[in-house]
């Protein structure tokens, strides 16, 4: 992880995740977002759909 990138993770706690639904309706989630090691960390809603297209979108990326 570069530098730039741990700045950005560690200065702002609150991210928020953008996917469309499967009927093509927009869908955001805020995450909070900081980094352990060279790890990126987020955590969100602890139940449902959005925690599986995160790991989905995460699997992807």
């Amino acid at each position: 992880m570069n530098a730039e990138l741990r700045e950005v993770l560690d200065g702002t706690p609150i991210a928020h995740l953008a996917t469309l639904l499967p009927d093509g309706a927009p869908h955001s989630v805020p995450l909070w977002i900081g980094t352990h090691g060279d790890h990126i960390k987020y955590i969100g809603a602890p139940y449902g759909r959005d925690e599986e297209r995160v790991v989905a979108l995460i699997a992807v990326a």
